[in-house]
């Protein structure tokens, strides 16, 4: 099974000769590591929960901006925002020691035990098989 580890391509900053490649590769996550402000473990987590919301805002707007009023979608600013996102999701999943592949897995089970057939329905969205609530909501029904 292989696992999805995302890598990014940054300055090479120790190339010291025009032989030297001018772009290395290093693991996202291990990027993020580097730059998320060092505090304690509840600041830390406090810093990347409200860095996904404010970001989540931001590109909610960017949205609202194309939807509603009219603009052209600004596609640079919405994978901004995107990364920004996932830069505060890669932060929380460092601290608690959370995986891409158990992130990407847990998701698709979830989303799997949903939807049976494996494709959207509204009916399968309203009954979510996979909430323990929607079965007590059908027991009480």
């Amino acid at each position: 099974m292989s696992l999805a580890i995302g890598f990014v391509n940054l300055p090479n900053l120790e190339a010291s000769s025009p032989n030297d490649p001018p772009l290395i590769q290093v693991r996202y996550d291990r990027f993020v590591l580097q730059l998320f402000k060092v505090d304690t473990f509840a600041q830390m987590m406090n810093h990347a929960a409200l860095g996904v919301c404010g970001e989540a805002g931001e590109l909610a707007d960017a949205i609202k901006k194309h939807i509603h009023y009219g603009k052209p979608l600004d596609h640079d600013n919405v994978i901004e925002e995107l990364g920004d996102l996932r830069f505060y999701i890669q932060a929380v999943q460092n601290m608690l020691g959370i995986t891409e592949q158990e992130l990407l897995q847990h998701n698709a089970n979830k989303l799997a035990k949903r939807y049976g057939s494996l494709t959207y329905s509204d009916k399968e969205a309203v009954e979510r098989k996979d909430k323990e609530w929607g079965k007590i909501g059908e027991a009480n029904g």
